[in-house]
């Protein structure tokens, strides 16, 4: 018993101060969000927004997740609203707005 317990103990502290080498992807291609969204007052009838990561793709150096905004209407119609990059930078996540031209 002394000896599981020193191993379990060995295992733990190597698991601890080993280094993490991967890249975590705020929001990795295939990952979907669903939000209610409100359609109309009389009567209150909700929708629902659907956020999907389609991919990623790099803009002046930077990784960013492509995202594909769609509506879901109650009476069945699906539209796309806008197609967004993001980025994380420091543990925030940020959207891309391309600069204007001039």
């Amino acid at each position: 018993m002394k000896i599981r317990e020193i191993i379990l103990s060995l295992a733990l502290i190597i698991v601890i101060i080993t280094p993490v080498n991967c890249q975590l992807n705020w929001a990795p291609p295939g990952s979907i969000w669903y939000y209610d969204a409100l359609e109309g007052l009389e009567p209150p009838v909700t929708g629902y927004l659907m956020i999907e990561s389609i991919g990623d793709t790099v803009v002046n150096d930077t990784e960013m997740s492509v995202l594909k905004l769609s509506r879901f209407y109650v009476s069945g119609k699906i539209q796309t609203e806008s197609i967004e990059l993001t980025y994380e930078k420091d543990s925030i996540c940020l959207l891309y707005t391309s600069p204007s031209p001039r």
